[in-house]
C-alpha cells in the first residue's frame, strides 16, 4: 500500500513550523543583542511562503479526499445512516 500523500505533507508543514518558531526565538535573541536581524527576517519569510504552500496542499487533499470517499468508505455512512444517525464505534 503506498504511504498516504496527506500525512508525509502534514508531517513536513509541522517541521516547517518547528522551524519557523526556532528562527523567530534567534531572530529575537538577535534583536535584544542588537544585531542586524535582516538575513533571518528574509528566511523566516520564505518558510512562511512555504509553509503557506503545504498548508493550501493540504486542504486539497483532504478536500479531494473527501469528496472521493477515500477518507469515509460508503458503507459507513450507510451504517450510520441505518442506525437512525447514531455514531457506533468499532
Amino acid at each position: 500500500m503506498a504511504p498516504d500523500p496527506w500525512f508525509s505533507t502534514y508531517d513536513s508543514a509541522c517541521q516547517i513550523a518547528q522551524e519557523i518558531a526556532e528562527k523567530i526565538q534567534q531572530r529575537n535573541q538577535y534583536e535584544r543583542r542588537g544585531e542586524k536581524t535582516s538575513k533571518l527576517t528574509v528566511t523566516i519569510r520564505a518558510l512562511l511562503q512555504n509553509l503557506k504552500e503545504k498548508i493550501t496542499l493540504l486542504k486539497d487533499l483532504l478536500l479531494r479526499a473527501v469528496s472521493t470517499h477515500q477518507m469515509y468508505p460508503r458503507k459507513h455512512f450507510q451504517l450510520y445512516s441505518r442506525m437512525g444517525g447514531k455514531a457506533i464505534l468499532f
